[in-house]
């Protein structure tokens, strides 16, 4: 009986997604935060985010909605590829010297610890030297 209720409750409403699952989770982590530094601004925020999330979770108009998170996947999607990148970039600085070409920019990447060596570049065939 309940549960039909707030079925017909719920239809034509937007209802969760992942956007409303970190909106959430970041509410209750900046709560306890807040509650452990008794920072007033941060339990404001908390409750502004969970206000946020039932807002969006009970509204009707789901095209608005879906192009939020539309917004929220192409944003998560540059960060993993901004520190994704970064990291393998770490990771290789410790085997390898990354050089540029000094004609066609292209970066090539170089074993360190070869001592001077001559590089071609793999797009112009242009050849520099430099010391690993």
């Amino acid at each position: 009986m309940m549960r039909d209720k707030l079925g017909r409750f719920m239809r034509g409403r937007y209802g969760r997604d992942e956007l409303n699952r970190v909106l959430l989770v970041s509410a209750l982590v900046l709560c306890a935060v807040s509650l452990i530094t008794r920072l007033s601004a941060l339990s404001s925020l908390s409750v502004a985010l969970a206000g946020m999330c039932l807002f969006r979770s009970l509204s009707r108009n789901t095209g608005a909605r879906f192009r939020e998170a539309q917004l929220y996947f192409k944003l998560k999607s540059d960060m993993i590829r901004f520190f994704g990148d970064t990291a393998e970039q770490l990771w290789v600085r410790r085997t390898h010297r990354i050089f540029t070409c000094p004609s066609c920019r292209q970066r090539c990447r170089v074993p360190k610890g070869k001592g001077r060596i001559r590089i071609t570049c793999k797009r112009c065939g242009a050849q520099f030297i430099k010391k690993t």
